[in-house]
C-alpha cells in the first residue's frame, strides 16, 4: 500500500472517530430550547418617608417549561438617598422555585431532566446602588441615565453575584406631571465564585412605566434574557458529565407600582 493510501486511510479512521463521539457529546448536553416565553407577573408597593422609600414586592414566574408559577418571590427592604442623584438599598428576598446550575440531572437513560425546586425556600441578601443623571443636553430634556449596581448572597448554596445594570430613561411629562416613563437598559450578572464564565446570565430590554394616579402606575417589560448553564464543581466530583450551554428566552412582564407618600 503507498504512503499517499496509508494517510488516506488514517484520515478516514479519524473522521468516522470524531462523528461517532457527536452523538455521544450531545447526548450529554443539557436539551435548552431557544425562543421560549416566560411571563412574569410583578407588583411592588413603596412608601416615601423623607429620604427613605420602603418597599415590598412580590413576584411570580410561569410559561417557558413551566404551566404554573414555578419561581415565586418576596422582597422587603428599603431605599435611601444619599445624594439628590445616589440612591442606595438595602433588600431580604425569599425565593421558590429558582434554578441553579445543580439542578440539572442527568437520567440513568442518558436524558436531563430539572430538579424540582418549586416547593425549595432560598434566602438572598441584596444591597444595591444607583446614581442617576439628568441629560438635558438631549432633545426632548426629560432624559435620565442611571447606572445600578447591585450584590445578590443566596445563603442556600453561597453564591455570589454582582448585577450592572445601565439604562436610559425617558420622562414624557404634562404640566410637570409624569405620564409615561420609557426605559431602554442591559442587565449583565456576573457570578463571583460560581459558573465557568463571569458573566452568566445577560438581558437587554424595554420597560414602560404608565402613571395611572398618583398612587397606580402600570408597568410592562420585555426582554431577551440568556443564562449559561455549566458544570458545577460539586457536580463534577459527583462523576457527572461536564457540560455548558447557553440558553435564550423571552421575558413578558406586566406589573402593578403602588406609591404611597403620606
Amino acid at each position: 500500500m503507498t504512503d499517499r493510501a496509508n494517510w488516506t486511510r488514517k484520515l478516514l479512521i479519524i473522521c468516522v472517530g470524531l462523528a461517532a463521539t457527536f452523538p455521544l457529546a450531545a447526548e450529554h448536553v443539557p436539551p435548552t430550547p431557544d425562543g421560549l416565553a416566560e411571563g412574569r407577573a410583578v407588583s411592588r408597593l413603596f412608601v416615601k418617608s423623607d429620604n427613605w422609600e420602603p418597599m415590598i414586592e412580590v413576584a411570580g414566574h410561569f410559561g417557558g417549561e413551566d404551566t404554573d408559577f414555578g419561581y415565586r418571590a418576596v422582597r422587603l427592604g428599603s431605599y435611601y438617598r444619599v445624594h439628590q442623584n445616589v440612591k442606595m438599598g438595602a433588600f431580604y428576598r425569599v425565593q421558590w422555585g429558582a434554578r441553579h446550575d445543580d439542578d440539572w440531572l442527568l437520567l440513568d437513560n442518558g436524558d436531563w431532566e430539572w430538579r424540582e425546586t418549586t416547593a425549595r425556600a432560598e434566602h438572598v441578601v441584596i444591597a444595591d446602588v444607583t446614581p442617576r443623571f439628568l441629560l438635558d443636553f438631549i432633545p426632548g430634556e426629560n432624559w435620565v441615565a442611571a447606572v445600578k449596581g447591585r450584590y445578590l448572597f443566596n445563603t442556600f448554596n453561597m453564591h455570589q453575584t454582582l448585577l450592572a445594570r445601565p439604562q436610559l430613561t425617558y420622562f414624557w411629562l404634562h404640566n410637570r406631571r409624569p405620564i409615561l416613563n420609557v426605559t431602554a437598559a442591559y442587565g449583565a450578572y456576573m457570578a463571583l465564585n460560581f459558573s465557568d464564565q463571569l458573566v452568566y446570565r445577560r438581558a437587554p430590554y424595554l420597560d414602560v412605566v404608565y402613571h395611572a394616579g398618583d398612587l397606580v402606575k402600570l408597568n410592562a417589560g420585555l426582554a431577551r434574557e440568556t443564562v449559561h448553564w455549566s458544570s458545577s464543581q460539586d457536580l463534577k466530583d459527583s462523576g457527572a458529565p461536564d457540560y455548558s450551554v447557553d440558553q435564550s428566552s423571552w421575558q413578558i412582564t406586566l406589573g402593578l407600582i403602588f406609591r404611597v407618600d403620606p
